[in-house]
């Protein structure tokens, strides 16, 4: 990975588990997290974000990271407007172009997979484990 590569954050424990050690505590690893199969231009998008899920990551952690960074920038775009450096008549404009470079917050999490992948909701649960599913 390069250096300025982001990944959503894991638990301290996943990279042991990911590689078959025991944790401090001496647990044994734990068993591998289901596998999403995203669509490649998902994939390629996220790359675009410097954001590279790895196959056990669930969409709704990327989606959740990638949002972050899209406040991130919206409210860095803020304080750039704020502090005088951009004129108020162009902010509009380029909160539009900053929206257009997230296009995949528009899409439901179902459509960042492969048709037949395992599916989860924004709270990361399988669809068919969802109390109020019909």
């Amino acid at each position: 990975m390069s250096g300025n590569t982001r990944t959503p954050e894991q638990p301290q424990d996943a990279g042991r588990a990911a590689c078959g050690r025991a944790g401090r505590d001496g647990t044994p690893p734990a068993a591998p997290g289901p596998r999403d199969a995203y669509r490649p231009a998902v994939l390629e998008a996220l790359a675009g974000h410097g954001i590279r899920p790895r196959p056990t990551t669930p969409p709704a952690v990327a989606r959740a990271f990638l949002n972050d960074l899209y406040r991130y920038e919206i409210r860095r775009l803020r304080g750039r407007l704020l502090g005088g450096a951009i004129p108020k008549a162009d902010y509009a404009s380029r909160v539009a172009a900053l929206r257009a470079r997230y296009p995949l917050l528009s899409l439901p999490i179902a459509l960042w997979l492969e048709p037949g992948a395992d599916r989860a909701d924004t709270d990361g649960r399988a669809l068919g484990d969802r109390e109020d599913n019909h």
